[in-house]
């Protein structure tokens, strides 16, 4: 088979930073000391891997003609030296010749075998007459010819754990919002954005400070990152065309994605900053509930349409018979809730105000498996009450909070509970009844 060369051609304005920033990423003698180019000649597509477990990087190209017209393509990786040594010589050659990419020559090859690829040293080169000659000028250049390797088995899983993974997709501008709000808080360890109170909570030097926002937002669930997450979330948006941006946010590390790139962050300091910010938070008390049937009563009582109209509710919270109940003109709707574990004496009682819509929206990623979820109730340190709930990923801190009212009024407090004695007769009197048809 005659050998070709053939260029890959990386567009300089989005991919020529984030092939730096990769290359910065790489840590010399480490397992995954290289870069890894993976051909899907299918999806016209070539994936760039790079950088150290496990904050990999992904860039993703659109295949050019003479790549994508040589079917025999084979994926290969090269060494973090050569892949340094190539992206420097391709920057100045790209400066060279005023081109809008940056170009990767990999020579034509078998198809059992990985290509070579080939390096052009152009510091020595002047251009005659100032003409853009391509190939008069790589003729002229220091020539080096490089054999590549195979992909690397850890960037090849990191490509199939993405396909698999859910993002949550945001809007540039909300990111590039978000970004505006925490700069002025550099520097920091690490920083909570909630949508749902507009707060920022600030780690610094171990410490942790809450900042109030103006921003409108809605990201799903909080947004939590350390100071280089937050610049990895400014570099993907300052080297992409996309209107949107994907993050998720998985135990310790914060992924963030585009359709040209993919990057992941360790979150250090993270289960810290989670016990800070516990540590900040005033617990009246902690429960557990089964979501599904709890999420059913809220809607059962949104049937009413006197009780919808209002769209209020008071969950009335004791070790026996905890409850909603929703009092209108003339009548008083009640739904039992079964709660357990409750972090409080059997004499106490606890009563919110719940408003019923929020918490029928109440998001809960894995409704279907999920059973009992632990919920508490809590005050921040600006003294407004919220439910928090819990998901099994991160069971430290609420997953989400919904702004609940505490019942303080004595008479309001002392009506609501006269509610719960009436339904403890009312089954009490249903219980004698059963056993007393069941007597002979």
């Amino acid at each position: 088979m005659k050998k070709k060369t053939v260029p890959l051609h990386i567009n300089a304005k989005f991919a020529q930073k984030s092939l730096q920033r990769m290359q910065r990423q790489l840590i010399k003698n480490s397992d995954d000391f290289c870069v890894s180019f993976c051909f899907d000649v299918d999806k016209n597509q070539c994936k760039i891997i790079g950088g150290h477990a496990p904050e990999y990087s992904l860039i993703a190209l659109d295949l050019n003609d003479g790549i994508r017209a040589n079917k025999a393509l084979r994926s290969f990786s090269l060494s973090g030296d050569v892949f340094k040594n190539w992206l420097e010589s391709a920057i100045e050659l790209q400066h060279l010749m005023k081109e809008d990419f940056v170009t990767l020559h990999i020579d034509g090859h078998l198809k059992d075998t990985t290509p070579s690829i080939i390096i052009y040293d152009t510091k020595a080169v002047s251009l005659l007459n100032k003409k853009n000659d391509v190939d008069a000028i790589l003729a002229r250049a220091c020539r080096r010819q490089i054999k590549t390797q195979d992909p690397l088995d850890l960037h090849l899983q990191f490509i199939d754990s993405d396909i698999q993974r859910d993002y949550q997709t945001i809007s540039k501008s909300t990111c590039q919002n978000l970004i505006h709000e925490i700069k002025p808080h550099s520097p920091f360890q690490m920083i909570e954005f909630e949508p749902e109170t507009k707060e920022l909570k600030i780690m610094r030097q171990g410490k942790v400070a809450t900042s109030k926002t103006n921003l409108n937002i809605d990201l799903g669930h909080s947004f939590i990152s350390s100071e280089p997450g937050v610049e990895m979330l400014g570099h993907m948006i300052e080297n992409t065309a996309d209107k949107d941006i994907q993050i998720r946010q998985e135990n310790d590390r914060l992924i963030i994605k585009t359709s040209e790139q993919c990057s992941t962050l360790s979150l250090e300091g993270l289960d810290e900053f989670k016990q800070k910010m516990a540590d900040t938070l005033d617990v009246l008390s902690t429960f557990t509930v089964d979501i599904s049937p709890f999420k059913a009563e809220v809607e059962a009582l949104r049937r009413y349409l006197d009780v919808r109209s209002q769209d209020v509710a008071y969950f009335v919270l004791q070790k026996e018979d905890s409850f909603l109940v929703a009092q209108v003109e003339k009548e008083t709707h009640t739904k039992p809730i079964l709660v357990s574990n409750l972090s409080m004496p059997s004499y106490k009682q606890i009563i919110v105000l719940i408003h019923l819509k929020p918490f029928l929206d109440l998001k809960i990623s894995n409704l279907i498996e999920m059973k009992e979820m632990k919920v508490t109730i809590y005050k921040n340190d600006r003294l407004e009450t919220y439910m928090g709930f819990f998901d099994e990923a991160r069971n430290d801190l609420p997953t989400q909070s919904l702004a609940v009212e505490l019942v303080t009024n004595r008479r309001k407090f002392e009506r609501l509970i006269s509610c719960w004695k009436v339904i403890k007769k009312t089954k009490a009197w249903l219980s004698r009844k059963k056993q007393e048809k069941t007597t002979p």
